[in-house]
């Protein structure tokens, strides 16, 4: 090897290093990546150097690429030094990929040598990185105004208002003092099945000025008893739901001390008719019920109710027992309850005896929403309130000592119901429908929206005269599940004289394939929901 050509071809290097750095202080970046590329050809010993310039001149160019080639080719010739690590993580950070060059900065810091010079710019550069990407978080309790911060606060629950407490002091403090961030508590959602009384106590006593709903549950029935009675002394607790049993049957009289409830709801006790009937007296204040009833030991008439002025939603469940004239399916219903717009009645093994109430229910001033569910008439209504918006009827049975298919008529006059779901009825809907559809005024449209009949004594084909008339025009939900009769053409008529659809439930039908394309493919319709449980193939 001839030495006298090594050091003409380390002056050469040296001189190509030298103008291709003048070239890139000039701004002459072309020829500065032609002297650095050059150079790099010829090099063995100055590579890393060369490098980290043509990779800074790649950058000056806009070509990032091939800077992030050059720089990981440094990181390759020595892991150890830091020149590769700062090069590639600022070609990194122009390809905004600050992620990446942060943890290439990391891995630096446990790679670079604590001697090595340029190892304090990979700290400050890190550190501002990580500053820019993380920024100081600012406290919220600290940026909004306490008006705010008590709106965010109600939509906590208590578990979580709990850890907010523990925060910090600021926390503990403003979250205190704003009370009706704990307004509302529900001891179902505690983490131990049994919540100690201490606790409940603890918690009543604390929040006794605040407190306006409670959900009482995950307490022995002693210990229940005994959370009623606190309770009861909270000024303006408003909303009760007793989810547990009390200690004896006689303390279901402790929600006669809450003057001022207005939500109640009871559902792991049955409540005899006199229970039910005190507690409407002792709580006139009282919009909305939801309670499960029982038969007490002599049987009762439930034809005299208590008057309840304020009731807006009673929702009455009666369980294996007969009731004898119920109050609710009286036309007095309009004078002891003339302010109720939704009434649900269901049951379990439950008959209903009309015989002592007159079942017209016409003339209720505000009744809108009707709910009967499971139970059985020994006769039928005679009339539902005209202002009735939305009606369901499920499982009821009435008169079933009629041999034949009973015809009722108790939808006509229905000029305002917006929704009518039937589940499982063995009466006449075909009758019923068409009746309803008659005796409309001819100048009126139906506001008939949502319509679902299920498992009941009707076909398809019977409702093909009420789609072209024009009566199921404006309904966007149609329901018709398990329906004999119903096939692809059928569909095809929707389809002509239901512009409006917009869910669609054909389960357990004749239909097939055919029908899911004619329905997507329809210009006139916007089928958002097609449910469609084992349909028939095509073939």
């Amino acid at each position: 090897m001839d030495p006298a050509g090594d050091l003409g071809a380390a002056d050469d290097r040296r001189a190509l290093l030298a103008y291709g750095q003048s070239q890139y202080a000039q701004r002459n970046y072309a020829n500065a990546l032609t002297a650095f590329t050059t150079a790099l050809g010829q090099a063995e010993d100055e590579r890393m150097r060369i490098l980290d310039n043509r990779s800074a001149t790649y950058c000056k160019l806009g070509d990032l690429d091939l800077a992030l080639k050059d720089g990981r080719q440094m990181l390759k010739l020595d892991k150890s030094d830091a020149r590769g690590y700062l090069r590639t993580a600022q070609v990194l950070q122009l390809k905004k990929r600050f992620e990446d060059a942060l943890r290439l900065y990391e891995h630096a810091l446990k790679s670079v040598d604590s001697r090595d010079g340029n190892r304090s710019k990979i700290e400050v550069l890190k550190a501002k990185l990580d500053r820019a990407i993380n920024p100081p978080r600012r406290d919220p309790f600290s940026m909004f105004p306490p008006e705010i911060i008590a709106m965010v606060l109600q939509h906590f629950n208590v578990p979580t208002l709990l850890k907010l407490l523990r925060v910090s002091k600021r926390w503990s403090q403003l979250t205190v003092s704003l009370g009706q961030a704990f307004s509302r508590v529900d001891f179902t959602l505690a983490r131990q099945h049994t919540v100690p009384f201490q606790a409940v106590r603890a918690y009543c006593v604390r929040h006794a000025k605040f407190l306006e709903s409670a959900v009482v549950g995950c307490v022995t029935p002693q210990n229940a008893s005994k959370t009623l009675r606190l309770l009861s002394r909270c000024p303006r607790l408003a909303e009760i739901s007793l989810n547990v049993q009390l200690a004896t049957p006689e303390d279901i009289k402790i929600l006669h001390d809450f003057t001022g409830l207005k939500q109640l709801v009871v559902w792991h006790r049955e409540l005899t008719f006199a229970e039910f009937n005190s507690l409407l007296a002792a709580c006139p204040t009282l919009e909305y019920a939801k309670l499960l009833l029982g038969e007490a030991k002599k049987r009762q008439d439930w034809k005299s109710c208590s008057p309840a002025p304020r009731m807006r939603s009673l929702c009455l469940t009666f369980y294996e027992m007969t009731v004898t004239n119920p109050f609710f399916f009286d036309s007095s219903l309009k004078d002891t309850m003339p302010a109720l717009e939704e009434l649900e009645v269901s049951g379990v093994d439950v008959e209903m005896k009309l015989h002592g109430v007159d079942t017209d229910l016409s003339d209720h001033p505000s009744l809108c929403a009707l709910s009967l569910s499971k139970f059985t008439l020994d006769a039928a209504l005679k009339a539902l309130p005209t202002r009735l918006e939305e009606l369901t009827l499920n499982s009821v049975l009435v008169d079933p000592v009629t041999g034949t298919i009973p015809v009722y008529s108790f939808l006509n006059g229905l000029s305002k119901l917006r929704e009518l779901n039937s589940y499982s009825l063995s009466c006449d809907i075909g009758f019923m429908l068409d009746g309803y559809f008659s005796a409309l005024e001819s100048s009126l449209t139906p506001d008939l929206t949502i319509l679902n009949i299920a498992y009941c004594n009707i076909t398809a084909e019977e409702l093909v005269p009420f789609m072209k008339k024009g009566h199921l025009r404006s309904v966007t939900e149609l329901g018709i599940p398990g329906i004999m009769g119903m096939n692809d053409s059928i569909t095809e008529i929707m389809i002509d004289t239901m512009p409006s659809l917009k869910m669609l439930n054909l389960s357990l039908t004749e239909v097939t394939g055919y029908s899911i394309k004619l329905l997507a493919d329809a210009p006139d319709m916007n089928v958002e929901r097609d449910l469609v449980v084992e349909p028939r193939d095509s073939d």
